[in-house]
């Protein structure tokens, strides 16, 4: 079953505390740059507008879509993390978006928080 939920307003980001230890500071692009914390992701696109998010949960993979091809090459990254696998980011510029991929380890947490303000996407309680 694929969960599609599409951003349409920008929600309240309940912001990291700062006593969370940053596992993970990757910037694939000079365009977007994700930080891995214990049990949050934070993804952080200045100049691009998320256009959509989805899990494909028989997959255990959550998908964000940002407005803009930025034409560059797949990057993928596998990351020494509990619960997260590897990060792709692939460009669509046919469609003229790209696309962020988030590989867990295991099954999708039904209490994943999703936030988005500012452009910056959080995703909370990834346990």
């Amino acid at each position: 079953e694929t969960k599609f939920i599409t951003v349409v307003q920008n929600v309240k980001v309940n912001r990291i505390k700062k006593d969370n230890k940053i596992l993970l500071d990757y910037k694939p692009y000079k365009f977007i740059s994700i930080r891995i914390y214990n049990k949050k992701l934070e993804i952080d696109a200045p100049n691009h507008e998320l256009i959509k998010y989805f899990e494909i949960k028989e997959k255990n993979k959550i998908v964000i879509d940002y407005k803009v091809s930025n034409d560059f090459f797949t990057k993928t990254k596998k990351i020494k993390h509990p619960k997260i696998l590897k990060i792709a980011i692939g460009d669509h510029p046919a469609k003229n978006f790209f696309r962020v991929v988030i590989t867990m380890r295991s099954k999708l947490s039904k209490d994943n928080k999703i936030t988005y303000e500012n452009k910056l996407l959080l995703i909370d309680n990834l346990y």
